[in-house]
């Protein structure tokens, strides 16, 4: 969730020794950006659900997830039946214009043994 709504996620690094030390030490590395301009209600859940597990939203049961205000206007009763407000244009299975470019990077698996 946080990574859809701002863009990135909490504890990124290039480095995975880094991200990991992030993640550990959460309490201090965890930061809401300013400039993500996230309404009050996004940021209180996010900081809901990144928290300790015993202060957790919906530690007490999924209700108290639908019933924060981040889901105001939502109906959970007929979600699955409810047109979408955003439908993307995607022009067939493989279209991925909806996607940043990034530059190939080399995959970090051996390659295949072509000599077989």
């Amino acid at each position: 969730m946080f990574e859809m709504l701002v863009g990135y996620p909490p504890f990124f690094s290039d480095e995975p020794s880094i991200t990991c030390q992030k993640i550990l030490q959460w309490r201090k590395t965890l930061t809401i950006p300013d400039d993500a301009k996230l309404s009050s209600e996004a940021t209180d859940i996010l900081k809901r659900l990144l928290c300790d597990a015993d202060n957790r939203l919906g530690a007490g049961g999924i209700h108290e997830i639908k019933k924060h205000p981040f889901f105001k206007g939502i109906d959970w009763e007929k979600l699955r039946t409810t047109k979408s407000p955003f439908i993307p244009d995607v022009k067939d299975d493989e279209d991925c214009s909806r996607f940043d470019k990034f530059d190939e990077e080399a995959p970090f698996y051996p390659p295949e043994d072509s000599s077989s």
